[in-house]
């Protein structure tokens, strides 16, 4: 999903516009959402970098098997 909404990585709108689907995604229970949330995280795109909460989130993705 993330894909495509930064597919044009200049476009600031469609980064935050990601990160905001991709927070609700996760919220709601899609393991895979988080992984990619946690990837913006950790770079910085659509949001304030945080490295920290990232990793975690990329981290809980790779132990929930999906």
């Amino acid at each position: 999903m993330a894909d495509i909404y930064l597919s044009d990585v200049d476009d600031k709108v469609k980064q935050k516009d990601a990160y905001e689907r991709l927070s609700k995604a996760c919220y709601a229970g899609y393991p895979s959402a988080c992984g990619q949330k946690g990837y913006l995280l950790i770079k910085g795109i659509g949001t304030s970098k945080d490295v920290e909460k990232g990793m975690k989130l990329l981290k809980d993705n790779a132990l929930s098997g999906d």
